[in-house]
């Protein structure tokens, strides 16, 4: 087990913020279920997005609550109230509007080296957790090589990415 020094409550502003973005997550999330896979508690696969991406709080915040806005009731402006304008402008460049074409969305995930680690690990996930019976998806395919070009000197994740793709 690993110990920590403090006290969570003594951890400082960069808990409070995931704590805030969390309980969001999980209120936005509660008893939705994933479609594929063992149909297991939707939260599950935020949480996984954010072990993938980072410690930093803001982008930890950010994947906890990347599906939020298309998933719940829940808008940008609440986003941007519980965990600041940063968070809510990663979490719109990651919300695919209405009647957008997938790769119009991508485009607009381009815009931001963070939008583009957090759509990454996001597709990861989704990959993760495929049935074994079931194929890569083209527009992953793609995004996953439109994406990697904008971050392309994150040679660790190319070499995970070009395992996934040859699934």
């Amino acid at each position: 087990m690993i110990e920590h020094s403090k006290k969570p409550r003594d951890w400082g502003p960069d808990h409070d913020l995931w704590l805030k973005s969390f309980n969001l997550a999980r209120l936005a999330h509660r008893g939705q279920r994933r479609k594929f896979g063992d149909n297991e508690e939707y939260i599950n696969h935020p949480l996984r997005v954010a072990m993938k991406v980072s410690w930093d709080p803001i982008l930890t915040s950010a994947a906890l609550l990347h599906d939020v806005v298309e998933d719940s009731s829940y808008t940008l402006y609440d986003i941007e109230q519980v965990a600041g304008e940063r968070v809510a402008e990663l979490v719109d460049l990651l919300t695919r509007r209405k009647d957008e074409n997938y790769f119009r969305f991508l485009m607009r995930t381009l815009e931001d080296r963070d939008a583009c680690r957090i759509k990454l690990a996001d597709i990861s996930d989704n990959l993760d957790t495929l049935p074994e019976e079931g194929s890569l998806p083209d527009k992953y395919r793609l995004a996953m090589y439109i994406l990697l070009q904008r971050l392309s000197q994150d040679l660790s994740l190319w070499e995970r990415i070009k395992r996934l793709v040859r699934r």
